[in-house]
């Protein structure tokens, strides 16, 4: 897991703003493990939640938000 606690801080650290339900209807997909995340045949769980709300870690260590394209 990392430092980072919702995905408005995880886009905000890549120089861009969440989008709330923006992708497709969710706003983040958690991931057991980075190497999952990479992989683009993997959908993960998906989570519709506010960009503020908490991410709900549980035993994941990598999260995909859903960020503003630049």
């Amino acid at each position: 897991m990392s430092d980072i606690s919702t995905c408005a801080e995880a886009c905000e650290a890549q120089g861009s703003s969440c989008v709330a339900n923006g992708c497709g209807g969710y706003t983040y997909r958690l991931y057991y493990n980075i190497t999952l995340c990479e992989d683009p045949d993997r959908t993960g769980i998906l989570f519709e939640h506010e960009c503020d709300d908490p991410i709900e870690w549980q035993l994941n260590e990598a999260v995909k938000c859903c960020c503003e394209q630049e």
